[in-house]
C-alpha cells in the first residue's frame, strides 16, 4: 500500500506513526536507563580520558 503513497502522504504517516510510538512510557523509560549508565560510565572514568573523547 505504501507505493501507493505520494512522499508527502508517506511522510504523514512516518510522523503519525512517531506521535503514536511517543505516546508509549516504555520509550521514556529506555531513554532514561541509557543516559543513567552513559553518565555512569563518564563519572567512572579518569579526568585524562573523559576529556580526550570527541
Amino acid at each position: 500500500m505504501s507505493h501507493d503513497l505520494t512522499p508527502a502522504q508517506r511522510l504523514a504517516v512516518s510522523r503519525a506513526r512517531l506521535v503514536e510510538a511517543l505516546r508509549d512510557p516504555a520509550w521514556l523509560i529506555l531513554v532514561q536507563r541509557w543516559l543513567q549508565a552513559k553518565a555512569r560510565a563518564a563519572s567512572h572514568q579518569p579526568p585524562a580520558e573523559r576529556n580526550s573523547g570527541p
